[in-house]
């Protein structure tokens, strides 16, 4: 899915100054793609009302050249999926989300041991 994504962005980076590609095309990213759709999230309402204006038919375009094939780009915000919000997969938030986790593990090992000593006792 990235390969022809990044392929894309790579032709649409040669065609817009980078100051626009950085403000309104990096930050997309695929969460799907089908035998002629590419399913987009944008990370907020600006970037997603931007892109669709603006660079929808560029991105399209770019994946007709980059795969020989036409991909119609369903360009989506966070309100739009499910109505719940969408962490994009980020370094920070997959590292802030490990970090909760390890600490509700330790959490569950404490209850553990306390829930083995009340057994111990028991016996």
């Amino acid at each position: 899915m990235n390969n022809l994504w990044d392929k894309a962005l790579e032709i649409v980076n040669g065609e817009i100054s980078d100051i626009s590609f950085n403000n309104w095309i990096k930050e997309i990213t695929p969460i799907e793609i089908t035998t002629d759709t590419i399913i987009a999230i944008a990370p907020n309402h600006h970037i997603f009302k931007d892109a669709n204006k603006r660079y929808k038919d560029l991105l399209e375009l770019a994946f007709k050249i980059s795969s020989g094939k036409n991909y119609k780009l369903i360009l989506k915000n966070d309100i739009q999926i499910n109505n719940k919000e969408i962490k994009l997969c980020t370094k920070s938030n997959v590292k802030k989300e490990l970090i909760e986790l390890k600490s509700e593990i330790k959490n569950i090992e404490k209850k553990i041991d306390i829930l083995v000593n009340e057994l111990n006792e028991e016996s």
